[in-house]
């Protein structure tokens, strides 16, 4: 009877932890250049943050992966929420590139992502900046305040961290699981002494 309790017990535990396994990751890539965000013009500084969660990257060829997620664009004085959908990519040689794609999208060109997975972090890396389509001077993205132009990008960064622990909400479970394996084998304990 113990053995099966104890078997339960564990079991659910397991269930319960591996709905607990997901995890957010941030892609930012950030840089230098221009354009418009709705009827306001920038120039300098940007940076787009995505979040994605590491269980739905996929592999969609040999060495290359790609994630769907939702962004953020920022300046010193504008944001906005890019609409969806929007899939970060990283694609395998010859190419090496990791970008975002709404579409338009733009390239990160840096040998360093070769067979980047997109599910863990990745340190900051610098490159060439390359449209996804070649005739393209400036891509334009919708978002939660108008349309987002971007040009004269000649340099782009990229990262890959993951934000800061808190505990996932999926977590619950698995602790509530926990307690009352607890409370069970306390309340057998009290039956058998009391028989």
């Amino acid at each position: 009877m113990r053995l099966k309790s104890l078997t339960l017990a564990l079991g659910l535990l397991i269930i319960f932890n591996g709905a607990a396994k997901a995890a957010t990751i941030d892609y930012i890539f950030s840089g230098t250049g221009s354009g418009s965000l709705g009827a306001t013009s920038f120039d300098g500084n940007y940076s787009i943050t995505f979040v994605g969660d590491t269980a739905t990257a996929f592999s969609y060829a040999p060495g290359s992966f790609a994630n769907l997620v939702v962004g953020t664009f920022s300046t010193s004085s504008l944001s906005a929420v890019l609409d969806g959908p929007i899939y970060i990519s990283s694609v395998a040689a010859p190419n090496n590139a990791i970008g975002f794609v709404q579409p338009p999208g733009f390239s990160v060109i840096n040998a360093a992502v070769n067979g980047y997975d997109l599910a863990t972090p990745f340190s900051l890396i610098t490159g060439p900046v390359s449209p996804i389509a070649d005739s393209l001077v400036a891509a334009t993205f919708t978002t939660d305040d108008g349309n987002l132009t971007l040009d004269n990008l000649s340099t782009m960064s990229f990262e890959a961290v993951e934000p800061s622990a808190v505990p996932l909400p999926a977590a619950l479970p698995m602790f509530l699981a926990a307690f009352a394996g607890l409370a069970f084998f306390g309340y057998q304990r009290r039956v058998r002494a009391s028989i």
